[in-house]
């Protein structure tokens, strides 16, 4: 057996080298000594991974016994995620890994064991969610040792987070607060037991819910294929971080829309191991019936109720280190300037440590680096096929990326005959399709801007191309959010486009003399059932914008 990696219960964060880009503007990263790692997640398939989840259990018990009123009590870390969590934007990489980092030290000092780091679930390699996680009782929140009921949930709760500074008029933790939406502690509780919410519940009592998790381990059709080579090899494709995290927004709780590693295996694997369960009839994932829902935390923001969700994010984690390893160091965060600036200093400010008290590194930048966390990743996890080995490329030994701005023709794009009705169809240039041809090297990525009505959680929305007939539109992917209720306007999704423009040109589709048009449309909303519903059936939604990127 490789040696597991033993280290002190808790270290404190300290200040080091400025990011490689802008050192002299930016916010001090956290350094960690040279040499390896004290460290290490191991993947959770591993002998030294599934060790780690008998500490992990250790943890657990622990922490759902402390009190309320201490921050590192299971369910108030599941807390930090519902009243501070960004997701749909480009800080969704930082602020994930500073809070798994900071309740990684926790989950260290009650383990019992100073060498415990997350496993990481490799759900690419292995796209069910790991059986010991049904079968060990504290690796379910489903077990008697959780709440198990609403009220028991929010008698124990709301009191001790009334007792925070949380709303305290000149708190800093308040102002973002208010920037959610939870200015007090009683909006925040009738969020979560408003009777009007049902359909979207967060807290998930045994008592309704008796799995609180999707019962079957194996990933549904529409999150397998989201976890896939298929899709991971695009999403590590991106030789910029603008392109390979999700949009620059203004500030972390809004949702701008999705880079494509965020949007399909972030996203989809939330919503699944959550309950939201889309079924396959052969080789089809039936799109066009509404998804079963057993419930369960995963699908919501109180998800790190479940203990799964720290090995998912350990997996995006991983990525995310993965790529920034492959990629030239002047490009593996936002550009120096102004956007580094934006980013790097963003508030995160609701981190504990392992003695229970507020963390100093308070900003997006001192968490650009994994840093005096001090873990590696034990080798061996997917990362996609085509991303380079070795050392880092220099930023000069790749191509420039090509970007194509997609054209909404002046009758505002409602054409082309049956089917379409109510759709945008956005073309794009012909030289485009020059890059589709057999052999080409680059990956091609299309951020589509879709204008939504009101999405459901875990809503599945087709994007489809064509090549001027709508009634031979193939699906270049599916997109879904992930979050707390209903979402509508303007997002931004990523997909790729390898697979479907190849099955166009089997279909002799692909001129390249033509244009690439694109749909969009909920199949879930249709009265269809079947395959060929895809280019007739569903609720149209409109295409706002689209941007290819060649990689």
């Amino acid at each position: 057996m490789a040696d597991i990696r033993t280290g002190v219960s808790r270290r404190s964060l300290i200040a080091g080298g400025a990011a490689a880009a802008a050192a002299a503007l930016l916010p001090r990263v956290p350094a960690r000594a040279q040499g390896p790692a004290r460290w290490r997640r191991y993947n959770v398939a591993s002998s030294e991974g599934q060790r780690m989840l008998g500490y992990y259990q250790t943890a657990i018990a622990a922490m759902l016994k402390l009190p309320p009123e201490d921050p590192r009590n299971w369910y108030r870390l599941a807390f930090t995620h519902y009243l501070d969590c960004p997701h749909g934007n480009w800080w969704l990489f930082p602020w994930h890994r500073a809070f798994t980092g900071w309740a990684e030290q926790i989950v260290r000092k009650y383990s019992g064991f100073d060498g415990f780091a997350f496993p990481y679930w490799d759900w690419t390699a292995n796209p069910r969610v790991p059986d010991a996680f049904y079968s060990q009782p504290l690796l379910n929140p489903s077990n008697d040792a959780f709440i198990n009921q609403l009220d028991t949930f929010q008698r124990r709760f709301k009191p001790a987070l009334a007792a925070t500074d949380y709303w305290s008029p000149n708190s800093v933790r308040y102002q973002q607060l208010k920037i959610r939406g939870i200015g007090s502690n009683d909006i925040l509780w009738d969020q979560l037991t408003d009777p009007q919410n049902e359909n979207y519940p967060v807290f998930f009592p045994v008592q309704g819910y008796p799995n609180t998790r999707n019962p079957n381990p194996a990933l549904d059709c529409v999150a397998s294929n989201a976890v896939s080579q298929r899709i991971l090899t695009p999403a590590m494709a991106p030789q910029d971080y603008m392109t390979f995290s999700s949009p620059e927004a203004d500030q972390h709780s809004q949702m701008v829309g999705f880079a494509l590693l965020e949007g399909q295996p972030h996203n989809k694997v939330h919503n699944n191991t959550g309950g939201i369960v889309y079924q396959s009839q052969g080789t089809y994932c039936n799109l066009y019936a509404p998804p079963s829902n057993t419930g369960g935390f995963m699908q919501a923001f109180l998800s790190p109720t479940d203990p799964l969700f720290w090995l998912h994010h350990s997996n995006i984690d991983r990525l995310w280190e993965a790529w920034s390893q492959k990629t030239a160091p002047a490009n593996r965060l936002p550009p120096a300037g102004d956007p580094y600036n934006k980013w790097a200093r963003e508030p995160f400010l609701f981190f504990t440590n392992a003695d229970g008290t507020p963390v100093t590194q308070v900003q997006a930048g001192n968490y650009a680096t994994i840093g005096a966390f001090n873990y590696d990743y034990q080798p061996g996890g997917s990362v996609g096929e085509t991303l380079p080995q070795g050392r880092a490329l220099r930023a000069s030994s790749r191509p420039p990326v090509r970007r194509f701005d997609g054209e909404i023709p002046p009758q505002g794009g409602r054409l082309l005959g049956t089917g379409s009705v109510g759709a945008t169809a956005v073309r794009l240039q012909p030289a485009l399709l020059q890059l589709a041809r057999p052999g080409a090297a680059q990956q091609l990525l299309a951020k589509v801007t879709l204008a939504l009505p009101h999405a459901a959680r875990g809503q599945v929305f087709q994007v489809l191309i064509h090549a001027g007939d709508p009634a031979s539109s193939v699906e270049a992917g599916t997109v879904a959010l992930f979050g707390h209720t209903m979402v509508h306007g303007l997002l931004t999704f990523t997909v790729p486009l390898g697979a479907a423009m190849a099955t166009l040109r089997s279909r002799n589709a692909l001129k390249t003399n033509g244009f690439l048009y694109f749909r969009a449309t909920d199949p879930g909303s249709g009265a269809h059932h079947g395959p060929a519903a895809s280019a007739s059936g569903g609720e149209e939604i409109r295409v706002h914008s689209v941007i290819v990127e060649a990689h």
